[in-house]
């Protein structure tokens, strides 16, 4: 190799200077001086990491490679979410229930409305006017507040003055014209079933369901499934959380894949309800087994149909499938 090589190759190398500023990337732009204010500063600091070499303790401080994967907090919100899914099954998750529709009728207070002509008048209008009108229009037809005095007195006195024809009469002999009011009042008998219960009675309203149309036939598989994974997931996340062995990463990592499946219910469910607005014919006479089914089968008898019991356990769901992503 020649000299001029040699030189050519020397020239390329960087100075001392230079590499600092790489290594540093450009912290120090230039020659590093004195980092420490002064000699205790740099004391203190040499002290300190050898006082963690004594001890052993090799992590920096605020390293976060050995905090704890799943904390004790984690810990006992996922089994606190678990025993209310359990819990959940005991509740009502559906409810349907019967109107029925109650007619009542009542009269007001007799008030005099025609009146027999028995004497007349002319007033200042030029109006034929009699006895009874004059009565009526003083009554109900003043501007000033009425007299109810006098027309408690009236309806006193045409209550006793009812007749074999079943006309109310003043003492004068006049009719007094009486309103009948209807009303209506809607009672409701409801039937809830909890997720136990449903499943029991599945083998009597099976026949029901499976004969309709095929959306309340996956709709009824679907909930099916449902009612199951409330029983089998929330066991199998207690598992994850206690029954795995060994280190902490492995069990971590084993807990993070258990607690995943816990979207699945909530899919189905979703699933479920985007199935309803198909909507689906009855099999059967809904009306005459439960008026709030309706005609047909859609969404709002589906969210109409299930109660909060059904609600809790979603909710105990989400809670521990969302904690699989914190893992």
């Amino acid at each position: 190799m020649t000299e001029k090589e040699q030189e050519n190759k020397s020239s390329n190398r960087i100075s001392q200077e230079e590499r600092l500023t790489f290594i540093g990337f450009e912290v120090f732009p230039k020659k590093a001086g004195n980092i420490f204010k002064d000699d205790m500063e740099k004391n203190e600091l040499v002290n300190s990491i050898k006082d963690k070499r004594q001890h052993h303790d090799q992590i920096r401080e605020g390293c976060t490679l050995m905090v704890e994967r799943v904390s004790s907090y984690e810990r006992n919100v996922l089994t606190v979410a678990s025993a209310v899914i359990f819990i959940a099954l005991f509740l009502p998750w559906y409810t349907l229930h019967n109107e029925f529709v109650e007619e009542s009728n009542f009269s007001p207070e007799p008030t005099p409305q025609v009146a027999v002509m028995d004497s007349t008048e002319i007033d200042s209008d030029g109006l034929l006017l009699t006895d009874s009108i004059k009565t009526i229009r003083d009554l109900l037809g003043s501007t000033e507040p009425a007299d109810t005095t006098r027309r408690a007195a009236l309806a006193e006195d045409a209550n006793s003055s009812r007749r074999d024809d079943g006309k109310i009469y003043d003492k004068d002999g006049d009719e007094i014209l009486t309103t009948l009011v209807s009303r209506k009042k809607i009672t409701r008998e409801y039937e809830s079933a909890s997720a136990f219960g449903s499943l029991i009675s599945l083998g009597s309203t099976g026949s029901y369901l499976f004969s309709s149309g095929i959306v309340l036939i996956l709709t009824t598989i679907i909930m099916f499934i449902y009612t199951l994974l409330c029983i089998a997931l929330p066991a199998y996340s207690l598992y994850g959380l206690y029954g795995l062995k060994g280190s902490e990463d492995e069990k971590a990592l084993a807990l993070k894949k258990i607690i995943k499946y816990n979207w699945l219910p909530i899919v189905l469910f979703l699933v479920t309800f985007v199935l309803s607005f198909l909507g689906s014919e009855y099999g059967f006479d809904s009306v005459e087994l439960f008026t709030s089914l309706g005609t047909s089968y859609g969404p709002g008898v589906f969210l109409g149909s299930l109660s909060w019991g059904a609600f809790i356990a979603l909710f105990g769901f989400i809670l521990i499938a969302v904690k699989s992503g914190e893992i």
